[in-house]
């Protein structure tokens, strides 16, 4: 780490304080301290991010073990009223230690019903990832079988979601779509308990965990969601969400308003997360308290593990900054709305670069608004609305909107946060 830094700090800091009025009271004191914290704050934090940076070392995915999962997973679907990008990423820890990743998501549609399953597998668990990825694309199947048996049975039932939320008919073709979520759930729970039972015959998995094979070794969680566009001209969306263990599923309403469609939930002790694999998983009344469901008119839906959720908490404020580092950084369209005007231009400060995560030699240069915030003493929402400021997205590549995501999941900074990063965005703006 640079010494050199605190040194001239330290003599900045007695220098000023040498300068205080000999008669300064303690107010006065107390205030000169605190605008020095606060000027040099960031200096400071900045040094101890670069140092923690370059501690991590890059070590490839291992090909020795059963089922290696690849280091990136990246989607991009365009539906007729929505897109919708996606990417997974090994957290640096896995690629300090040379692990595989445990998270894993899934993405598909019906017609222009979007589908998606996220999951992290649990960290402690050698074969997790498996039962994630498996979680993940049998609850996404399970969801388009019983969505195209649905349209047969109720041809007219997208007119009936787009009916007032107290007409009994929106309401019974609710239950309908809901008990297609918690269905895959189901389902995904029997894949996970089949994948078990076939792979404790084989002695590579025995052998690597030198005993024998148990259901809780492939523990994860489980966020599934159904996105149902509404019909008649009207802009509204459909969510129904079901959430097992940690990890946000968010909705972004066209007024910035935000609404959590599941919460990180815990098991029996403090600290201990519901796992697919947890008792009662399969009671229908569990499956339904953890079901939520929400029309409106959106601009975005997201859902992410817990390896960005808790860089954005708490989420019920803090998902405004993940969109608006998202915009900053030239993933998806600006969608918020502007004021007439703002004085920031000149005043911005450059985008930070840290480290590529896996390459020393590089720096991957990135917007963060907090860091925004601060520099230009201006809250989130001010941000938000500011002209200038998103004038220029940090984006001056022909990356794909998904790479870009991919980029920006690997390397974006945060103290203490070194888990598997994966991240669905759903965007409604229509851009």
């Amino acid at each position: 780490m640079n010494t050199d830094i605190f040194k001239i700090i330290t003599e900045n800091f007695i220098s000023e304080y040498n300068n205080l009025d000999s008669s300064a009271d303690a107010d006065t004191i107390r205030k000169t301290v605190e605008n020095f914290i606060k000027k040099y704050n960031n200096i400071l934090e900045d040094e101890v991010i670069e140092h923690t940076a370059n501690m991590w070392k890059y070590l490839p995915v291992p090909e020795n073990q059963p089922e290696p999962f690849p280091e990136y997973k990246t989607i991009n679907l365009t539906l007729p009223e929505c897109n919708i990008i996606g990417s997974r990423v090994r957290g640096k820890k896995h690629k300090h230690e040379g692990t595989n990743c445990d998270d894993w998501f899934e993405v598909s549609n019906y017609g222009k019903i979007a589908c998606i399953a996220v999951s992290d597998g649990a960290g402690s668990k050698k074969f997790s990832r498996i039962g994630a990825k498996i979680s993940c694309m049998s609850a996404v199947s399970s969801m388009k079988k019983s969505l195209e048996k649905l349209f047969t049975e109720e041809k007219d039932i997208l007119k009936k979601i787009s009916l007032p939320v107290s007409n009994p008919d929106f309401l019974e073709s609710c239950k309908l779509f809901a008990k297609i979520v918690q269905d895959s759930v189901l389902n995904a729970i029997d894949s996970v308990e089949t994948a078990f039972k076939s792979r404790s015959e084989m002695k590579e998995y025995s052998d690597f965990l030198g005993r024998e094979l148990k259901l809780n070794d492939f523990s994860s969680t489980l966020l599934v969601s159904l996105i149902i566009p509404c019909e008649n001209d009207s802009d509204e969306v459909l969510f129904i969400s079901c959430q097992i263990g940690d990890g946000i599923s968010a909705i972004i309403n066209k007024d910035n308003s935000i609404k959590l469609m599941g919460v990180a939930d815990s098991g029996d002790y403090s600290g201990e997360t519901d796992f697919l694999t947890s008792v009662n998983m399969k009671n229908p009344d569990n499956l339904q308290l953890r079901t939520k469901i929400s029309k409106s008119p959106a601009k975005l839906f997201l859902m992410m593990t817990d390896g960005v959720a808790d860089d954005y908490f708490p989420n019920e404020t803090e998902m405004l900054r993940l969109c608006s580092d998202l915009v900053l950084n030239g993933i998806i369209p600006d969608f918020f709305e502007k004021s007439d005007s703002d004085d920031f231009s000149g005043k911005i400060p450059e985008p930070i670069g840290y480290p590529n995560v896996n390459d020393k030699t590089e720096n991957i240069f990135l917007r963060y608004s907090n860091r925004i915030c601060s520099a230009l003493n201006i809250s989130l929402n001010q941000l938000c609305k500011s002209k200038s400021i998103f004038a220029e997205p940090n984006n001056n590549s022909d990356e794909t909107p998904e790479e870009l995501l991919r980029i920006w999941l690997d390397n974006y900074v945060e103290r203490g946060s070194f888990d598997d990063r994966t991240l669905v965005v759903v965007n409604f703006s229509g851009e």
